[in-house]
């Protein structure tokens, strides 16, 4: 339940509903300077709230990229391995089968394939129409 509401807002009357019956209690509410200590009391107390809710939000949002960072690398790697399973099946294959076999754009496959190639796990050989891809597990083997 308390992790459907917004904490920044719960906090304000939570603090609101803790302080007031207080300054009631200790006969704080004298006159508009006491009002105005109080208020000013309750507005530290909302801007320390979310100076540590800023905090927790930013401890949290790294954690998040560096998650998502983990995952996109981990993609990355899987498709370089798909990709280099669908030459091995087919050295014949296009870029353009790649692109419906494992659903990415051109631009990504053309990517990771520059990125094998580059490594020396795969090579064209031919042209670009007749060839075919030679695959090299360890690299650089041409």
């Amino acid at each position: 339940m308390i992790d459907e509401i917004n904490s920044t807002e719960l906090h304000p009357c939570l603090l609101e509903i803790t302080l007031l019956p207080l300054a009631h209690y200790w006969h704080f509410w004298y006159g508009p300077l006491d009002a105005a200590i109080y208020g000013s009391f309750i507005l530290g107390a909302k801007i320390l709230w979310h100076i540590v809710d800023f905090g927790q939000s930013m401890r949290t949002a790294a954690e998040v990229n560096e998650q998502l960072r983990r995952r996109r690398m981990e993609t990355v790697e899987e498709r370089r391995e798909k990709i280099l399973l669908l030459i091995k099946r087919n050295p014949h294959i296009t870029q353009g089968e790649i692109m419906e076999n494992l659903n990415l754009s051109r631009k990504q496959v053309q990517s990771l394939m520059r990125i094998l190639n580059n490594q020396g796990q795969i090579r064209r050989v031919g042209s670009n129409r007749n060839g075919y891809w030679e695959v090299f597990r360890e690299g650089r083997g041409w």
